[in-house]
């Protein structure tokens, strides 16, 4: 991948890696004088997954049957309503196909947030990715640039707005690259303790050097989590995803178009430190592409703990 965005990456993580250390250090200034307090973190955790007819993206889920063993180290130094997180999350994606490539997978960055007062929040972020999946390609590296406002009105109301630039580098053979943003929006509705109504959705795009490369998509979907027995929660959620490849021309003469509709059932079970997760979701898929046009499913499992 390229040497040229690991080296941006690594200085725009250079200050705040440096900032957290400095709080750690033992007797340093921002320890003794600065009213600075600092909790490390571990999470360890493993997903098992069965697929067919997946749609590959870049969330967290596998795009088919594999297991994958996730481990996450940070650290956070809060100082009043200012706090400072570095965090490095390595993934280890074993596939059971065996035409399937077995892949390490790596993200390390730090965010920065503010406090602005008791119902509002500002964050920016930076995270540096090396064999995240996308929708255009199975593999890329990526940088990573953003950040969020938040705002609550009430215990029931709250409203977030994100926005970042991706820079991404593609390990095909042509060493292509693309780079474009990301909007997000997510309105909560609070009914109750663990009970919540989500309305949320994403605007992104990519521009490469690879005609093949460049991406649009549009997401919208909904969710309502209602508590079953204590730490036992439901989830049911709709998405709709609207994914266009302006560089694929597809045998009817336009550019290939897909159309997802995503019915997802979700259990959530966290005792303590522990988090378990059962995922199942069905995609309806209609694309102008006939390689695209089977639906399928994915069920998933996961386990988590944090120390």
């Amino acid at each position: 991948m390229s040497s040229k965005l690991s080296q941006s990456a690594l200085r725009l993580l250079r200050p705040v890696t440096a900032f957290t250390t400095l709080a750690i250090a033992p007797g340093s200034a921002l320890a003794q004088n600065g009213g600075w307090t600092v909790d490390p973190y571990l999470r360890l955790g493993a997903q098992v997954t069965v697929a067919e007819n997946a749609v590959r993206d870049d969330e967290e889920g596998l795009d088919s049957d594999g297991i994958s063993l996730n481990v996450e180290p940070g650290i956070t130094a809060e100082n009043g309503d200012l706090s400072v997180t570095v965090r490095n999350r390595a993934r280890r994606i074993e596939y059971f196909d065996d035409q399937r490539e077995d892949l390490w997978r790596n993200l390390l960055g730090g965010e920065a947030t503010y406090q602005t007062d008791e119902n509002g929040a500002v964050s920016a972020f930076v995270d540096y990715g090396w064999n995240l999946t996308t929708a255009e390609f199975p593999r890329a590296d990526q940088l990573e640039i953003g950040g969020q406002v938040e705002r609550r009105f009430g215990d029931e109301h709250r409203l977030r707005g994100g926005a970042s630039w991706r820079e991404r580098d593609y390990d095909d053979l042509a060493r292509s690259s693309g780079s474009g943003p990301r909007l997000d929006g997510q309105y909560r509705y609070r009914l109750g303790a663990n009970h919540y109504l989500y309305l949320d959705g994403r605007y992104e795009s990519i521009g490469s050097d690879l005609e093949r490369r460049d991406m649009e998509r549009f997401i919208v979907s909904t969710s309502y989590q209602r508590p079953l027995a204590r730490d036992l929660r439901i989830r049911p959620q709709l998405s709709y995803r609207d994914l266009r490849f302006p560089g694929r021309v597809e045998a009817d003469g336009q550019p290939r178009r897909d159309t997802i509709l995503i019915p997802e059932l979700s259990f959530i079970y966290s005792p303590g430190d522990w988090f378990f997760v059962s995922e199942f979701r069905y995609n309806i898929r209609n694309s102008n592409d006939q390689e695209r046009q089977d639906d399928g499913y994915r069920i998933a499992l996961s386990v988590s703990r944090a120390f």
